[in-house]
C-alpha cells in the first residue's frame, strides 16, 4: 500500500486519503488553487471553489455580486441569483414592475394576475363573465356552466338529440351506450349502416342501357 492511502472500504485493495488522488500505484497530493477546498472525491479535479468564488480554468475567481442579488452555493454557474422582486438582465438585477391587480409569482421573477383578471398587453384586465358561466380553477379565465358550451364570448345551451347525454366535461354531449354519433344524431349501428346505404344509392347516377 502506498503512502497517504488506506484499505478500501469495500472489497480488496486500497484508496487514497482525502486530499490525495490515485496516480498509477501512488497517491499524489491534490493541488488546491487559492480559494478552494478538497472534495475527497476520486472523480473530477478533486476540489471545488469556496462560496462567493466560481471556477474559471484551473483556478477560482471571486464572484462579483450586482445590486439586489445574493451568492449561491454553485461554483460552476454565474455564482449569484437575483433577489425576489428582481430578474436577471445580462449581468444586472432589474426590478420587476408589477401592474395593478397582479402579484409576484413563486419564482419572484415574474408576475401573475389576481383571480378575476387576465394578462393583456403587460397589464391585468378584468374578466367579463357572460351569462351561464363562472371563473375556472385558474381564476384567469371563464368556463360555461354544465349544459352550456362556449360560442365566442357567450355560453349557448346544449341541444341534445334523442339517446344522448351531457359528457363528463359538462360542455358537450355524447351518445348513450350502444349508439353511435353521426353528425348531430345518435343512431344504432344497424340504422347507421342502412342510412349510409340508402344515402349512397340515392346519390349514385342511374344508367340506362340502349335497346
Amino acid at each position: 500500500m502506498p503512502s497517504n492511502a488506506h484499505a478500501a472500504t469495500y472489497g480488496n485493495g486500497w484508496q487514497c486519503d482525502s486530499g490525495y488522488r490515485r496516480s498509477l500505484e501512488t497517491c499524489a497530493a491534490v493541488k488546491l488553487p487559492e480559494h478552494s477546498y478538497a472534495t475527497g472525491s476520486p472523480y473530477g479535479p478533486g476540489w471545488e471553489c469556496k462560496r462567493t468564488f466560481r471556477r474559471q480554468g484551473e483556478g477560482c475567481m471571486a464572484v462579483v455580486l450586482p445590486a439586489n442579488s445574493y451568492a449561491t452555493d454553485s461554483s460552476f454557474d454565474r455564482g449569484w441569483t437575483c433577489a425576489r422582486g428582481f430578474r436577471r438582465v445580462d449581468a444586472k438585477c432589474v426590478a420587476v414592475i408589477v401592474p395593478a391587480n397582479a402579484y409576484l409569482d413563486d419564482s419572484g421573477e415574474t408576475w401573475k394576475c389576481e383571480r378575476g383578471f387576465f394578462s393583456r398587453d403587460g397589464q391585468c384586465a378584468g374578466i367579463v363573465i357572460p351569462k351561464n358561466a363562472f371563473l375556472d380553477v385558474s381564476g384567469n379565465a371563464w368556463k360555461c356552466e354544465r349544459g352550456f358550451k362556449k360560442v365566442g364570448i357567450a355560453c349557448s345551451e346544449l341541444t341534445l338529440p334523442s339517446g344522448a347525454h351531457i359528457d363528463s366535461s359538462g360542455n358537450y354531449w355524447e351518445c348513450d351506450d350502444g349508439l353511435r354519433r353521426r353528425d348531430s344524431l345518435c343512431l344504432v349501428p344497424q340504422q347507421e349502416t342502412r342510412d349510409s346505404t340508402a344515402a349512397s344509392r340515392s346519390s349514385s347516377p342511374i344508367s340506362f342501357r340502349p335497346r
